[in-house]
């Protein structure tokens, strides 16, 4: 990787290599935000018919992954082992994963 980075740079220049360089980190937050839209349309379609968006197979609540395709659609929770949803950070049933709030020194009582 080190030596495809400086034969790029002696061959393309400085200029060049950092505008390779944005272009490549440009190409990865497209594609991260793809993905979240694509998880997004599946929470949405979840809540709203049950079934899988990738492949339409019947879906039970408390499914962890899509039983015909494999895609994962909730994690068990670290505290409570209940299934929550990928995109939350915490649990709402055992508060596990929640940030703890630092107490305001100098506030007035």
């Amino acid at each position: 990787m080190l030596l495809a980075t400086v034969a790029i740079l002696a061959a393309l220049g400085l200029p060049a290599f950092i505008a390779a360089c944005v272009t490549l980190r440009r190409a990865g937050a497209r594609r991260e935000r793809r993905r979240q839209a694509l998880r997004l349309r599946l929470y949405r379609r979840l809540a709203e018919t049950q079934s899988c968006a990738d492949c339409g197979t019947e879906l039970e609540p408390d499914y962890l992954c899509c039983p015909g395709c494999g895609v994962e659609l909730r994690t068990p929770c670290s505290g409570c082992e209940r299934p929550i949803p990928l995109a939350w950070s915490a649990c709402p049933y055992c508060g596990s994963g929640r940030k703890h709030l630092a107490p305001v020194t100098g506030a007035p009582a």
